[in-house]
């Protein structure tokens, strides 16, 4: 149900961006973009509590792609770094490098090429 509430906020938040034209900047859209991540992060706990591995990962992936939008990113990193990690685990080979994508543009772009390099490396093991 969590990711449920995620997915809708997240929805919801591109609808409204769509229908209104509100810059991200603007407070209300900030704060509901802030819920989303947020949600979609407590859902990728939760289900990673229960070795929900494939649904974790996607919500994992939510959640970085919600933190990168908003800015943040060494919440993003993490977040995309778990996606990356349970796709792997889950055998999930083309959400695993899409996630691993952004997550090496994201790395390369915070001057963390060393750490992207690894990412690039995991993949082919």
């Amino acid at each position: 149900v969590v990711v449920d509430d995620a997915t809708a906020v997240a929805a919801g938040l591109a609808a409204l961006r769509t229908e209104v034209e509100l810059p991200v900047t603007y407070p209300q859209a900030a704060l509901a973009e802030a819920d989303a991540a947020a949600r979609a992060s407590r859902a990728a706990e939760t289900y990673a509590a229960v070795d929900a591995v494939a649904d974790a990962s996607h919500a994992f992936w939510l959640a970085g792609r919600l933190h990168h939008a908003m800015g943040g990113v060494d919440d993003a990193i993490w977040n995309l770094e778990s996606a990356v990690e349970g796709f792997g685990i889950a055998r999930a080979t083309e959400p695993r490098g899409a996630a691993a994508s952004m997550l090496v543009d994201m790395l390369r772009a915070a001057g963390r090429d060393d750490r992207a390099d690894e990412v690039v490396a995991s993949l082919t093991r």
